[in-house]
């Protein structure tokens, strides 16, 4: 009787892809034969997310889940596999009420800067091939262990895709390659003098095609800041070639945000991609703001 393992390659292949976005049936579907366990695996570890528990009480740190999951799966940290991490996801981080009587929250650090281990947890990874790092951690209670990680994940020469806010240096970015080509930024640090965000000295301008500003990076007082940055004088980034600008909200006319100021310098955009557009009542005209040129 015809067994999975009889299966071609191809159909085997087409299976999976068809169950690609269900972790749960990739997962299940892996135990049922060799010849779908490699392929489906492969899948299921290509984006991990790290992130802060749920629930309540002692929770196991995400350290200990990753050893868990590296003794499991050993070939994620084998060098002689294909690398099966692509994406990897860090959030840290909650809001947390000021006092009882107000309902002013902040930002309170989470499991990132009790959990010593995870820097070291991390390296055991094979991510030789990792494309995409989002990361949503606050940068100035992290210990200098895990911003150490992060300049590394940066430096990554397969790295495609990077996304920082809470704070995060800007200046991280001097440490990527020229296989960066999306970026996204919510509120960042512009202002960072640390030295060992330095990055690499004379090298080459990285090449944009896509760029998302989140609503936080547009607030007042901001887009002096965001100007220099797309100039490329401070920062090694080249827009020259950027085919793709997404932005949060837009802003009124007459406030801080992005305008035709960056338009002009994009002779290659293809794409605009706006948030929600506000509109102004002023002597019976309706005035629409996007990109700070108002229509009536």
């Amino acid at each position: 009787m015809p067994t999975f393992n009889d299966l071609a390659t191809e159909l085997v292949h087409r299976i999976i892809e068809c169950l690609r976005d269900d972790r749960n049936s990739l997962r299940v579907l892996s135990q049922v034969s060799t010849a779908f366990h490699k392929p489906c695996r492969r899948i299921t570890f290509s984006s991990l997310v790290f992130t802060t528990p749920r629930r309540l009480g002692n929770p196991k740190p995400n350290s200990q889940k990753l050893l868990c999951l590296l003794e499991a799966a050993p070939e994620l940290a084998d060098p002689e596999f294909p690398a099966y991490v692509t994406e990897l996801t860090i959030i840290d981080g909650y809001y947390e009420l000021v006092d009882d009587d107000s309902d002013i929250a902040t930002r309170r650090p989470g499991w990132l800067t009790q959990d010593d281990g995870f820097p070291g947890a991390l390296r055991m990874l094979n991510l030789t091939g990792l494309k995409r790092l989002d990361l949503r951690a606050i940068w100035s209670l992290i210990t200098p262990e895990a911003k150490g990680l992060i300049a590394d994940l940066c430096r990554s020469p397969s790295l495609v895709s990077l996304r920082i806010g809470e704070e995060t240096p800007l200046r991280i970015i001097n440490f990527c390659g020229p296989s960066l080509k999306r970026l996204t930024l919510g509120n960042v640090d512009f202002w960072s003098d640390e030295e060992e965000l330095d990055g690499v000295q004379g090298a080459p301008a990285i090449k944009i095609d896509y760029l998302r500003l989140l609503d936080n990076v547009t607030d007042d007082g901001s887009k002096d800041m965001l100007l220099q940055f797309l100039s490329g004088v401070v920062y090694r980034i080249d827009l020259s070639g950027l085919k793709t600008l997404s932005t949060g909200s837009v802003l009124e006319s007459g406030t801080h945000g992005i305008d035709n100021y960056l338009l002009s310098r994009m002779g290659s955009l293809e794409t605009l991609s706006l948030g929600p557009i506000r509109v102004t009542e002023t002597g019976g005209f309706r005035w629409y703001s996007v990109l700070q040129c108002p229509y009536y």
